[in-house]
């Protein structure tokens, strides 16, 4: 079973421009062991696109991105990136001051349970801007949660289209 495109571990600097990242046959796996595109540890790093035409984009995986950091010392970069089919599109844990701008979040696979675009938990610092979060499967989908974050954050001009919840603070 896929577990992830790419670790990253304790580093900085690292760009994926223009990248894809699809599970082609998603429909063989739970939606648990549908593999990740990227996994990290500590990181710091750019998502983004490489021309107009040509975007990152995360498909048909369990989490799009997964992002936890112990120290807060780096931070990532998302923008412009397309999260289509995914059960969660993005998970931050502990992250300072990451930037998610002007993405596009297709939330959810059929017969996910509980699927999201974005999910904050204990971060801070961060800029959440201009995004698009869509629930096109027809089924329960919450577009961006937000859990026990601090009060210096920016989180405006967000879009939610047929989410179930649009945005959760808790």
């Amino acid at each position: 079973k896929p577990y992830s495109f790419a670790t990253l571990y304790d580093v900085r600097g690292v760009q994926f421009y223009g990248c894809t990242f699809r599970n082609t046959a998603p429909a063989s796996y739970a939606a648990s062991d549908r593999g990740k595109g990227i996994i990290s540890i500590d990181a710091g790093y750019t998502v983004s696109l490489f021309s107009p035409t040509q975007l990152c984009k995360f498909e048909n995986l369990y989490y799009g991105i997964d992002a936890s950091n112990s120290a807060n010392l780096n931070s990532i970069y998302v923008k412009k990136a397309e999260f289509t089919g995914n059960s969660q599109g993005m998970l931050l844990t502990n992250n300072k001051n990451a930037t998610i701008i002007s993405n596009k979040f297709d939330v959810g696979f059929p017969n996910d349970i509980d699927p999201y675009g974005l999910y904050l938990n204990y971060c801070r610092g961060y800029q959440v801007e201009d995004n698009d979060f869509i629930s096109s499967q027809n089924q329960f989908s919450y577009g961006s949660i937000v859990s026990n974050a601090d009060v210096n954050n920016k989180v405006y001009r967000n879009r939610f289209h047929d989410n179930s919840i649009g945005f959760q603070y808790q």
